[in-house]
Formats: structure tokens, C-alpha cells, sequence
């Protein structure tokens, strides 16, 4: 019975360094290899390749080993940060970009050329971050922090790569550096990001920089609100959309983003930033509501602070002393992302 938990508290791998402290994916690994020494990238113990027909080829912690110390976050975390680092050397070695698509910035113009707002939108550039690179490192410390990988530039500050499994960078870190946090779950992502990176996936803090940049003018910029809220859909898309939104958040995965500003005080132009937020952070619980008209309501247990999202402009006054998401599209296409009307009433 001992025998028996143990192999069923066995963690299986893709990857596994081999004798020469490579790392190793299973595809790689056949037959005539099955007696080398193998070693988990999260706690060091050996590591063996299953290669049967019945199961899916991995490495494994043997039956008896004490593997309690090896964590699969760790061995997310350290794959990732390691097999990006040596992508993005033999991509620099061979002159061959990696590429991070981004969003663009728009930048709304007045009538005397002024910049009177920045906006972020959906639509991506693609951004060649070895672009100008003159040297790549890997947990080397840049000042006071140590990011698990940094490019230095000619003519720029310092981009980060943080590889972000579970711990966020600190809003100290963000607001100081240039930083890139690499989302990564499982080990899907692992063959994402040795091909590129995304800001649909991925955080981006003081990228501006790396942005392509379109100017509109003020009297040319669509003025949609007002047509938008006319447009109502019925109340079976809502009814629709909206369960679909609620299984969303019971699935762990709806989450919003929305636009901020730092102010510095040495600095007298604001910052214009943006991050997404995990609504299953903040709230614990979902429930579709159709009294009058349809929408959602999150709330938590203990907290009467509540965040209601619908399509019909109504939730704001059902919404005082609340926050409330007004869509205005194709709420399982946008998954409420982008949706910039995130307000709290006073």
C-alpha cells in the first residue's frame, strides 16, 4: 500500500537534464538511452524515461525516491527560464529574431499637433527584442535586482524576462525596470515561448519603447460610445454571452484589462500603463441575474463590495457604491478584455 501511494505521487516530466547538464525533451530520449543518467530540473534527484507503448513517453522520479522537495512549479519555472536562454543565444548567435508581438500605442492628436491622450489597442506589432541586443544574461544582476534573464542594448535600457509561474515582480520592480513577465502554466507553454512571446499572454511594463506607434487626429477618432450603447443585443445573445462569461470565471481563466498612469515626482508626464487583472483574485463567486434586464454579478463572502458586468447601460445604477464593466462587444471574443469602462462610482 506504502509502494502504491508513492508511485501515484510520481511526477512526470518532458524535460530532464542529462550528464552534461543539458536539457533533454523526451522525444529525444530512445531505447538504447534508457541507462543514462538523467536528473530533474527542479530538485536534482534522478530522474527515468518511460518509453512504453500504453502511456505518453516522460521522465519520472523513481517509485522509491523522496521526491516531497520537487516541485512542478520549480521545474516550470526553471525549464522555461533556461530553454528561453539558450533560444535566444543561438537565435543572436545566427542573426535570427524572436519576436514579441505587442500592442500598438495610438496617440490621439489635437488640432495644434498635441498629444492629448494615449490609448493601447488589441491590434499587435511584432517586435524583434534582439533587436540592437549586445549581450544576454542569465540571472545576472542588473543594480539591485536579478531578473532570470536580461538583454542589454546599445541604445536602451535593460528588457527583463521574468518566467512568471505563479509570483508576480514587485510593483517596485515594475515601475523601475523595463520587464516582460512570461506567463507559463504548464508545459505547453514552455514550446510557446521558445518560439515567441505575447502581449494577449504575457505582461509588459515600460515597453512603450518597443511599441509601433499610430498617430490619430482628435476629430478623426471614432466617436462610438454613444452608438455602441444603442446596440443592444437581445436578450437571448446576452443571456448567452454572459453564461458563457460565468463559465469563464468558474473555469479560473476571466480576468479584464484596463489602463493606468504612475506619476513620478520627477517626472511630470504620467506613465501611461496597462495591466490585466484576474477577477478570480478579487471575487469568489458568480451568479447570472435577470431581474429586469441581464447581467453578472461577483461578489465575495464577508465583502459587499461587488463588480457587476452586463451589456445594458442600467448596471450602473444597480452598481452604487460598486464597480461595474459595461460591454460593448462580442463579450466571448474579447473574454472582457480591452474593455476600457472599468469605473468606480463616487
Amino acid at each position: 500500500m506504502v509502494v502504491l501511494e508513492n508511485y501515484m505521487s510520481i511526477v512526470k516530466y518532458i524535460y530532464a537534464l542529462n550528464a552534461l547538464n543539458r536539457l533533454i525533451p523526451i522525444h529525444e530520449i530512445s531505447e538504447k538511452d534508457r541507462r543514462d543518467k538523467f536528473y530533474c530540473p527542479s530538485c536534482g534527484k534522478d530522474l527515468r524515461p518511460r518509453l512504453g507503448i500504453k502511456r505518453a513517453h516522460h521522465f519520472y522520479h523513481s517509485q522509491f525516491a523522496d521526491n516531497n522537495s520537487c516541485g512542478f512549479e520549480t521545474y516550470l519555472h526553471n525549464v522555461t527560464k533556461r530553454l528561453l536562454y539558450e533560444e535566444l543565444n543561438e537565435r543572436f548567435d545566427n542573426n535570427r529574431p524572436y519576436y514579441f508581438s505587442i500592442f500598438n500605442l495610438i496617440k490621439i492628436i489635437d488640432d495644434n499637433g498635441k498629444v492629448i491622450n494615449t490609448e493601447y489597442e488589441t491590434d499587435c506589432s511584432e517586435y524583434n527584442i534582439l533587436e540592437s541586443c549586445k549581450k544576454i544574461n542569465l540571472e545576472k544582476y542588473i543594480g539591485q535586482y536579478k531578473p532570470d534573464i536580461s538583454l542589454e542594448y546599445l541604445d536602451k535600457d535593460p528588457l527583463f524576462l521574468e518566467i512568471q509561474v505563479h509570483h508576480k515582480s514587485s510593483w517596485k520592480k515594475r515601475e523601475e525596470n523595463t520587464i516582460i513577465e512570461i506567463g507559463v502554466k504548464d508545459e505547453n507553454d514552455i514550446e510557446r515561448v521558445k518560439n515567441s512571446i505575447d502581449e494577449n499572454q504575457d505582461e509588459a511594463f515600460n515597453c512603450d519603447k518597443f511599441r509601433k506607434v499610430i498617430e490619430k487626429p482628435q476629430s478623426s477618432r471614432l466617436d462610438v460610445s454613444s452608438n455602441q450603447n444603442k446596440q443592444v443585443l437581445s436578450v437571448e445573445e446576452q443571456y448567452s454571452q454572459l453564461s458563457i462569461l460565468s463559465s469563464f470565471f468558474r473555469s479560473g481563466i476571466l480576468s479584464v484589462k484596463i489602463q493606468y498612469e504612475i506619476h513620478n515626482v520627477n517626472n511630470k508626464t504620467p506613465i501611461n500603463n496597462h495591466t490585466k487583472i484576474a477577477l478570480n483574485d478579487f471575487y469568489s463567486d458568480i451568479k447570472l441575474v435577470t431581474d429586469n434586464f441581464i447581467y453578472c454579478e461577483l461578489s465575495t463572502i464577508g465583502n459587499s463590495n461587488k463588480l457587476y458586468i452586463g451589456f445594458d447601460q442600467r448596471i450602473k445604477e444597480r452598481a452604487i457604491a460598486s464597480k461595474y464593466i459595461i460591454l460593448h462587444e462580442n463579450a466571448i471574443e474579447k473574454n472582457i478584455v480591452d474593455q476600457k469602462t472599468l469605473k468606480k462610482q463616487t
